[in-house]
């Protein structure tokens, strides 16, 4: 019997040239969906035709599109979890005034257009066929991800901006991809599918913080996405987008979404990445298996310049491994840190060993300073090997328990051994019994040394943020209305805690929204990790999205929220068995320039399958190669700390009092 292998994807292609309503016709739009097809088939292997549907002009409506969605993705028996689906749209793209009830920032949604927008609705004459709207799209991959995996890719090629049209006229070989704009009257548009999905709290935008997909969109939210009309017809960032997808077919198995994007130069245009899997390895699903990449530029006087400085958590004497551009699978030498500024760092080559490296090149953390040495007691003997590739943080043992920052003990009668952080505020939800070898335990201290590490951290606030004017975080209850998910209670931060207590300890049925206040005149960048002192994870709740001058999220004297009002589906917070594991820290780092901090996200150190060797794991590529211009003495970044509590009973939260202010 023989037994047919895998497709290499799973393809949903939509490509729009001709338009039957008011929107003018476009010409590239097939051109690139054939050949972001052949490049898919070059780099990946050639998959079926089984595995493609294919929706083009007149067959790209939009009832043939929300149809392809369910019955070639969602509920295709061909597609198991984790095999890679890509989705492909090129065609006009549009905002429109959304129904009061929504209640969507600013009052627009984002469109796509299908090819028969504008046309009258067969079964309901009275009503012309609108576009698709974010919260349609957004509904779709979320109820993809949940059959299918996260292993999702949505690329993009149109217009996100409102507006109308606009033809650059007879002669020129430009036109822009952006459709009409357009009102939605009907609340319960496309309310089934958003049941389905249990997507009531509406997520508006394509762009956004997410985990069910990665977004590869042709241009910022405020640009325009154009195409050539000359010669062959093509749009500018498919184009653009194939040519480097092929130049990286040689390390296609270690590059990442975030270093893609990057790498994709266009003068009219910025393309971004966004998407909460946007640093894992291209259409895997998978988290990138090696450390941070970051491009770096040799100087004139034979050093180099790294785009990473105290941001990232880089200090002197970090050591980094160099690679040329060509290949990050071949170590050059080792690099240290002489002197660091907020974004960048200054390298030298170590015991003056000339690394012959070119004009530019790759350097990847490979160790963090040895002055920020992470101290463990033990009451048994603990060796570890200095140079051993599980030992990314460095580790000492001392004798002396008190300036210790985490406790081993072994367990009487019982291979097993007994792990407490000492750190203040961690130290009541860390203690933890578990049967390590020694082999295992190396790996796994050190990335709980990176936890503590990352916690600690902090930059003192800076003149933009004095008191009053800082950026600070809000928690509420948000309950579903008719404008959909709203706040529900007042802010349930108070000295930067959150107590969540319910006669039982579990919170599992409240819903919970978080707001993130910029009081500054300045524009910034928020980043805002979740980090578990039970396991050791960092998760990620916003980051900002990736690629060239992408501008400040977070603006001046306004908010980003996250689930309600438009901020996707709300959080909840549950008490596990042990009164331990129900602490969760939020993490907010906010900066006046757009860094990637993807290398501090982790999933747990204490799982099995987490606890590896990484001498044989290749690098991968990571999205933070923008060389940063002259630093400017405004530049800044700040972290600040607040933690949430589940709990049956009121009154331990005093231990949290002092030190939750970095």
């Amino acid at each position: 019997m023989c037994i047919q292998p895998r497709p290499p994807y799973f393809l949903l292609s939509i490509a729009i040239n001709e338009y039957s309503g008011e929107m003018p016709n476009l010409a590239g739009c097939l051109n690139d969906a054939e050949d972001f097809k052949s490049c898919l088939d070059e780099i990946l292997g050639e998959t079926p035709s089984f595995a493609v549907r294919s929706l083009t002009n007149s067959r790209a409506t939009r009832s043939a599109i929300l149809a392809a969605f369910g019955d070639h993705l969602i509920r295709n028996s061909d597609i198991q979890r984790g095999d890679p689906i890509i989705i492909y749209y090129a065609g006009h793209g549009s905002q429109a005034t959304a129904p009061a009830a929504w209640h969507a920032p600013e009052d627009k949604v984002e469109t796509l257009c299908p090819a028969d927008q504008g046309m009258r609705d067969p079964q309901n004459p009275n009503r012309a066929i609108p576009g698709i709207p974010d919260v349609t799209i957004n509904a779709l991959l979320s109820l993809l991800a949940r059959e299918k995996g996260t292993n999702i890719t949505f690329v993009c090629d149109s217009c996100h901006s409102g507006g109308i049209y606009r033809n650059l006229g007879d002669g020129q070989k430009f036109s822009i991809r952006l459709g009409s704009a357009a009102e939605f009257h009907d609340p319960h548009l496309d309310s089934e599918i958003r049941r389905q999905a249990n997507y009531e709290p509406l997520k508006f935008g394509l762009r956004g913080n997410y985990s069910s997909h990665v977004l590869l969109a042709a241009c910022a939210a405020d640009e325009n996405a154009s195409e050539d009309r000359s010669g062959t017809p093509r749009g500018l960032f498919t184009r653009a987008l194939t040519r480097v997808l092929r130049e990286f077919k040689p390390r296609i198995g270690v590059t990442t979404y975030s270093s893609l994007i990057t790498s994709v130069k266009l003068p009219t245009q910025n393309p971004q990445c966004e998407g909460g899997p946007a640093n894992c390895i291209l259409f895997t699903g998978r988290d990138k298996l090696g450390p941070s990449v970051f491009l770096i530029r040799r100087d004139n006087d034979g050093g180099f310049t790294l785009p990473a400085g105290q941001a990232h958590g880089v200090v002197v004497g970090t050591e980094m491994t160099m690679y040329r551009e060509a290949s990050a699978l071949n170590a050059r030498g080792i690099l240290l840190v002489q002197s660091v500024s907020p974004f960048s760092a200054k390298l030298r080559q170590t015991n003056g060993n000339s690394l012959g490296a070119p004009s530019t090149a790759w350097a990847a953390i490979s160790r963090w300073s040895a002055l920020t040495s992470f101290k463990i007691y033990t009451d048994f003997p603990l060796d570890f090997q200095a140079n051993s590739p599980e030992i990314v943080y460095p580790l000492s043992v001392t004798q002396n328990e008190c300036e210790a920052d985490f406790t081993i003990r072994s367990v009487p009668s019982s291979p097993d051994i007994e792990m407490e952080s000492r750190h203040v505020l961690l130290a009541p939800h860390t203690k933890r019994t578990l049967p390590l070898g020694d082999q295992q335990l190396s790996s796994v201290l050190s990335k709980i040394a990176v936890f503590h590490y990352h916690f600690r951290r902090h930059l003192p606030p800076m003149n933009l943020h004095e008191k009053g004017k800082r950026t600070t975080l809000h928690l509420y209850r948000v309950k579903a209305g008719s404008h959909g998910m709203r706040p529900a209670s007042r802010d349930l931060f108070k000295h930067n805690v959150a107590h969540l207590e319910t006669a039982d300890g579990s919170d599992s049925t409240n819903d919970y929204g978080i707001k993130i206040r910029n009081s500054s005149s300045s524009n910034l960048y928020a980043y805002l990790f979740a980090f578990n002192p039970f396991d050791y994870s960092i998760g990620t709740l916003c980051m900002p999205p990736v690629g060239p001058n992408v501008q400040a999220p977070l603006k001046a004297f306004k908010s980003i929220k996250l689930g309600y009002d438009g901020g996707g589906q709300p959080f909840s917070f549950k008490r596990g068995n042990n009164i331990s594991d129900t602490a969760l820290f939020l993490k907010l780092i906010v900066c006046t320039e757009n860094v990637s901090l993807h290398h501090m996200e982790q999933s747990s150190p204490l799982e099995t399958e987490s606890i590896a060797s990484t001498d044989s794991r290749p690098t991968a590529l990571d999205g933070s190669s923008r060389m940063h211009a002259a630093q400017r003495s405004e530049l800044f970044w700040e972290a600040s700390l607040a933690a949430i509590k589940t709990c049956p009973k009121p009154g331990f939260l005093k231990m949290f009092r002092s030190g939750l202010h970095l």
